[in-house]
């Protein structure tokens, strides 16, 4: 391959860099108006930044709790710096936070990390593990509810989401999940 060469398929590689950061931007924009205005449009998002950036708009805009089922906190999301931000600025709020994890934590994840460091100051965080024989119900798997009205809930085999942050009926339904398998989980921190 000739220096030239390299040259032109580098500079294609920056503009498909670029015209994802102009989209990540984009999308940046539309959920914090979304979010900021309380709309109760249903959107759909997928990927790890869509997600990141869908969970740090409702750490940002909840004001009495947030609940969380998720897999493990995995880093492709919870190490995102926005979405550690945002869960930075929620936990200094002292609100209620719930997680349930279907499986073992990630004891790397940035996340769970900043979360154990808050839990000191912060009674009101709590850390439960499903059963080992739990298997996912209904049309959605990993979701977060804040406030009886905002969610973002992962499609089952699909990693597709739907989110709201103004819907009191999915959102309560996804309540009534999460209050479910509460019941079937055991506390990691309390």
């Amino acid at each position: 391959m000739a220096i030239n060469d390299f040259a032109i398929d580098n500079s294609e590689e920056t503009q498909q860099i670029t015209d994802k950061s102009v989209e990540i931007q984009a999308y940046k924009v539309a959920i914090e108006n979304l979010a900021t205005g309380r709309d109760k449009s249903i959107f759909t998002n997928s990927g790890p930044d869509h997600a990141a950036i869908v969970l740090a708009n409702i750490f940002r805009t909840a004001k009495k709790y947030i609940k969380i089922y998720t897999g493990r906190f995995d880093k492709c999301v919870s190490n995102n710096e926005y979405y550690m931000a945002s869960l930075k600025e929620f936990l200094g709020r002292d609100i209620p936070l719930s997680i349930i994890f279907e499986s073992d934590p990630d004891l790397d994840s940035s996340a769970l990390k900043l979360i154990l460091s808050t839990h000191k100051q912060n009674d009101k965080i709590s850390l439960k593990k499903l059963i080992p024989s739990y298997s996912p119900m209904g049309e959605f798997n990993h979701f977060i509810i804040a406030d009886d009205m905002m969610f973002r809930a992962e499609k089952i085999n699909d990693y597709s989401a739907i989110g709201s942050f103004n819907d009191s009926k999915l959102a309560k339904n996804l309540n009534t999940r999460f209050e479910s398998l509460d019941k079937i989980s055991n506390t990691i921190l309390n």
